[in-house]
């Protein structure tokens, strides 16, 4: 079973499922991603580790009304860090700042998935903001 993990989980020194797992980023920079939700440096500190200890893991990348206009750079930045694969889904309604507009967000996700074949990142997106499990959703992992 592939497994969600917080920013916190990737800090801590317990030992992750070697099968893999996915992680919610909500932003390219701290700034961003820290406006959302905290722990961006604990994240991409977890996922450099990941990438060492050859776990395998997906990004899914939480699109708010602020953040989808930089779906095709977080592609690359998954790519950087070692990532099997990148989803796109809209941010939970608990989430400060609420889901883009579906018709604004499509260019913008259309971009990434140019991007990810460039790049050769697998991508996939939903318009539920509840993933499927990352095994049917991303199956990269």
């Amino acid at each position: 079973m592939i497994v969600q993990l917080t920013a916190e989980r990737l800090a801590s020194r317990e030992p992750w499922p070697p099968q893999g797992f996915w992680v919610e980023v909500f932003g390219v920079t701290e700034a961003m991603h820290d406006h959302h939700a905290p722990g961006f440096r604990q994240l991409v500190l977890g996922l450099r580790r990941a990438r060492a200890e050859h776990i395998p893991f997906s990004v899914v990348y939480r699109l708010t009304r602020s953040n989808y206009r930089h779906s095709a750079e977080v592609i690359r930045v998954a790519h950087t860090l070692g990532a099997r694969a990148v989803g796109f889904c809209p941010a939970l309604g608990d989430c400060r700042v609420p889901a883009p507009v579906p018709e604004l967000a499509a260019p913008f996700i259309e971009r990434a998935f140019d991007v990810g074949r460039v790049w050769g990142v697998p991508v996939a997106t939903t318009d539920r903001a509840e993933p499927p499990t990352a095994r049917q959703w991303l199956p990269e992992l």
